[in-house]
């Protein structure tokens, strides 16, 4: 989840564990260096630091809610176009015959 997060950010970033994984993980969200599980010591590495601002940084899960809203408006608007503003449907008519 570690090189996930950095990707989406582009921030590098050290995750120090008493108990588990500690890695140094950088802005492309590749494993720099990494101590095994119980495992004591440090890490020594060179980090970018970023300044600029991704999508997802700026706007945060904002985009998506906004998709949401405008699919569920969709499609409600499609329900009521197929059974009118009753919520109900007429029985059809037989042309034939």
């Amino acid at each position: 989840m570690a090189p996930l997060r950095a990707v989406e950010t582009r921030r590098a970033f050290a995750r120090s564990t008493a108990t588990g994984i500690s890695t140094l993980v950088d802005d492309h969200g590749r494993v720099r260096r990494s101590l095994g599980l119980f495992r004591d010591g440090y890490l020594l590495d060179r980090l970018p630091l970023r300044r600029d601002l991704t999508p997802y940084v700026r706007f945060g899960d904002w985009p998506v809610y906004i998709c949401l809203a405008l699919c569920l408006a969709l499609l409600g608007r499609a329900g009521v176009l197929a059974f009118g503003r009753a919520g109900g449907t007429e029985p059809l008519q037989s042309t034939a015959g």
